[in-house]
């Protein structure tokens, strides 16, 4: 399948980027809460509450991970400091622990 890219390039290569964060964590948004579990939504937001807003952490929601189970949601946690994590939450306490450890990774 050809993308419909619209200026011509002489690139040949994908370019590498740095990215501004260290952590880039995956909220899943498929259920949305609908299996009994909390609102994606306010997981991705009680993290940027926790937190702040640090420079070195990007907290994003995803499309389906296809791996959440009931009356919870899957969040993905990768970056420089962590081998790729995969953690479910399904309450105020598992974000709160969430948070505190992805505290300790934000210089």
């Amino acid at each position: 399948m050809k993308l419909p890219f619209s200026k011509p390039s002489s690139q040949t290569q994908p370019e590498l980027v740095s990215p501004p964060w260290q952590t880039l964590v995956l909220v899943c948004s498929k259920c949305k809460g609908a299996r009994g579990g909390p609102d994606p939504r306010d997981i991705r937001k009680g993290l940027k509450h926790r937190l702040g807003k640090p420079k070195s952490l990007r907290v994003v929601e995803v499309e389906c991970l296809q791996i959440c189970p009931e009356r919870a949601v899957t969040v993905c946690v990768v970056g420089a400091a962590t081998r790729l994590e995969v953690l479910t939450i399904e309450s105020e306490d598992a974000l709160d622990a969430l948070a505190g450890a992805l505290a300790k990774l934000s210089p």
